[in-house]
């Protein structure tokens, strides 16, 4: 069959918004009762080729199914409608693949996309819909700019960087669950999924393990578009993220930035201004100056270091409390509350201890003053608004 217009003649099948062009059409289609065999069925249009053989059981349901399918173009986005790819994509396509029966009864798919964005692979069982409950896939996407695919996305501010993600889903009555670990790379960015995803991704069903790794803190926030926190080094986090009907459980998060390690803990609320949430933390290293992004206000003394404590967000304020700082030969501990938001015109309270065996141990080198290393203890409790401090009690020894 020679025709001068696809498009007028889908549309007679219900089949729009096809481009009008000329089109060839070869094969055979035979029904007896409800099963439907198509043998080398084959439509070429301007330059892309459509071809697909097997038979549907039921027909005119698509249960049953058995085909092959091979389509091949050299402009997407003028195929969209007719082969379902994401209005995304352009140039060259392809899609091919197998759709079976397994021996229970359901829909098998073996299918390749590929697009001038990504190539996608995809197979496994397919569920029953509405729902597709049961349908579980193993994915493999990837593609060498993850910056044209966001833009395309109208995701802004993102690295031209290849990116990949593997890993086998499952379609449950919960969410979607990962069947083993499923990993998302970004560059060498790289963030491992294993739990299940509710169908509301912050609901109450959601509790994933998850672990992000990579070979350079300076990679990490350039891609993530933040301000550098730490020193150029390898980095991994890992934990467990649980959705409850109050917030965002941490539990068990630990991680290693260099020789610098953390561990947080806590809840995160669902409030808009976060309050209520409250979190403890612990880090500690060989070095505090081989942590900090940037030294160049005073030099760090190159000391051993820990520093642990609770932050919670209240109504008006962030508490920090339990707080302990232990650098080198010297502790600090302190209770601080400040006002939020933090601005000029803020206030807080806090109530400070420090001591020690070496003062020279926890000062930062100053060209114009070089204590001796004496022993020290200090006791500050206080208030600051609008930038006026307040001393309300203070006791200090030295030596």
């Amino acid at each position: 069959l020679d025709a001068p217009n696809l498009g007028r003649v889908l549309a007679l099948f219900g089949v729009d918004d096809v481009p009008e062009e000329p089109f060839t059409l070869s094969g055979s289609v035979e029904r007896a009762d409800s099963l439907l065999t198509v043998t080398d069925l084959e439509l070429g249009v301007a330059d892309a080729r459509f071809a697909l053989a097997g038979t549907v059981e039921r027909f005119p349901d698509l249960d049953g199914v058995r085909m092959i399918l091979d389509v091949q173009g050299n402009d997407s986005a003028r195929f969209r409608e007719l082969v379902r790819l994401p209005g995304i994509a352009s140039g060259s396509f392809a899609v091919s693949g197998e759709i079976d029966v397994s021996p229970e009864g359901n829909e098998l798919v073996d299918v390749r996309l590929r697009t001038s964005l990504f190539d996608i692979t995809a197979s496994g069982p397919i569920g029953d819909p509405p729902g597709y409950v049961g349908t579980r896939l193993r994915l493999d996407a990837r593609g060498n700019n993850f910056q044209a695919l966001a833009d395309a996305l109208e995701i802004p501010d993102q690295r031209a960087v290849s990116f990949e993600i593997t890993g086998e889903l499952e379609v449950t009555e919960r969410g979607i669950e990962t069947r083993e670990e499923t990993v998302l790379r970004l560059g060498e960015q790289r963030l491992a999924l294993n739990g299940l995803i509710g169908l509301k991704p912050l609901a109450a069903d959601t509790d994933v393990r998850f672990r992000l790794y990579g070979n350079s803190t300076d990679a990490l926030t350039e891609l993530l578009d933040v301000d550098q926190f730490s020193a150029d080094a390898p980095y991994e986090v890992s934990g467990r993220l649980r959705a409850q009907s109050r917030g965002f459980r941490l539990d068990g998060i630990e991680g290693q930035i260099g020789d610098a390690k953390f561990s947080v803990a806590g809840l995160i609320t669902r409030d808009a201004q976060r309050i209520g949430s409250e979190l403890r933390f612990d880090t500690s290293g060989p070095n505090l100056e081989s942590v900090l992004a940037d030294t160049a206000v005073f030099d760090v003394p190159p000391n051993p270091f820990r520093i642990s404590g609770k932050l919670a967000r209240r109504r008006n304020s962030i508490e920090i409390s339990g707080l302990e700082v232990v650098g080198g030969r010297a502790s600090l501990t302190a209770e601080i509350d400040i006002g939020w938001p933090f601005d000029a015109d803020s206030s807080g309270e806090f109530a400070v201890t420090a001591e020690g065996p070496d003062l020279a141990a926890i000062l930062p080198e100053l060209d114009v003053y070089e204590p001796d290393a004496v022993d020290f203890a200090a006791r500050a409790e206080g208030s600051w608004k609008a930038g006026l401090w307040r001393i309300d009690d203070f006791i200090a020894k030295v030596g």
